[in-house]
């Protein structure tokens, strides 16, 4: 159960992605991928933050590069502790003392907390390039591909249980719009 001080659980609390407008889909990850002897190479490690409000990790879904670093920040009195990755080391996670790891594998990855209250849970892909990103509010997309190459552009997520895909081609300096169809 949730600490007293949190809202009660919902059905959206399970639900990390949306149906919006009838037909668009929010927090869908998108990855592309083409010629491998022409695809950007990981760069500069970014930061993302994952905060827990209302007993609540927020985003439900983040898309990063493998070596990027995740900062865990609660916003709560109530002491989480969350779990990622193969380690069985769990440590509190206090309001003021927000906690930094390395994603330094790629793949998906669930956060949950353990040992005390549940706290939800965040979806964490990982992957080997910096071609990536999460349908917005609106189930829109935009991605940077290096140009004048086959594209494959999957939207995929661990509970719609199979990828969606489409192909295309960008010419230099062109925007191509796609329809990928999730199910």
């Amino acid at each position: 159960a949730l600490p007293p001080e949190c809202t009660p659980a919902s059905p959206a609390d399970a639900e990390p992605m949306h149906v919006v407008a009838g037909r668009a889909m929010t927090n869908v990850p998108v990855v592309a991928s083409g010629d491998a002897s022409h695809w950007p190479h990981a760069g500069t490690p970014e930061l993302h933050e994952i905060r827990f409000h209302d007993c609540r990790p927020t985003p439900a879904v983040v898309v990063l590069t493998r070596g990027d670093r995740i900062r865990l920040v609660n916003e709560g009195d109530y002491p989480f502790f969350p779990h990622l990755g193969p380690g069985g080391f769990y440590e509190a996670l206090l309001r003021g003392e927000p906690r930094e790891l390395e994603i330094d594998l790629a793949g998906p990855q669930s956060m949950e907390c353990a040992m005390t209250a549940m706290c939800g849970r965040t979806e964490i892909l990982a992957f080997h390039h910096p071609v990536h990103t999460i349908t917005g509010e609106d189930g829109h997309f935009r991605l940077e591909v290096p140009a004048d190459q086959d594209v494959t552009i999957d939207a995929w997520h661990p509970l719609l249980g199979r990828d969606a895909r489409a192909t295309t081609r960008v010419a230099a300096g062109e925007t191509v719009t796609v329809e990928i169809v999730v199910r």
